[in-house]
């Protein structure tokens, strides 16, 4: 499948969910941390509030390389001020 760039999200994750609407599209997620972790899971599925014991984590400085799809985005940091970027896909 092939993708196009829809839009690039930046975004400063805190202790506390934030939530992002994709739309049911496509997303790669970026940890632009150099200590924090960062976790993230669909909400939709349960309508529960990503955790470390729920969500998926991605390391300090990690990129995920492979598309998911999902429609409410939660995510989280381990350590307040933690950069991450969301690149939106849409296919094509």
């Amino acid at each position: 499948m092939e993708y196009r760039i829809e839009a690039v999200k930046t975004l400063t994750l805190g202790t506390a969910e934030t939530e992002l609407e994709l739309g049911c599209g496509g997303f790669l997620l970026q940890n632009n941390s150099e200590s924090a972790v960062l976790y993230f899971k669909e909400k939709a599925y349960d309508g529960a509030a990503v955790t470390a014991a729920n969500g998926f984590a991605l390391r300090p400085g990690e990129t995920m390389h492979t598309v998911l799809c999902g429609r409410t985005l939660s995510l989280a940091a381990s350590a307040a001020n933690t950069a991450a970027a969301v690149l939106l896909l849409e296919a094509v």
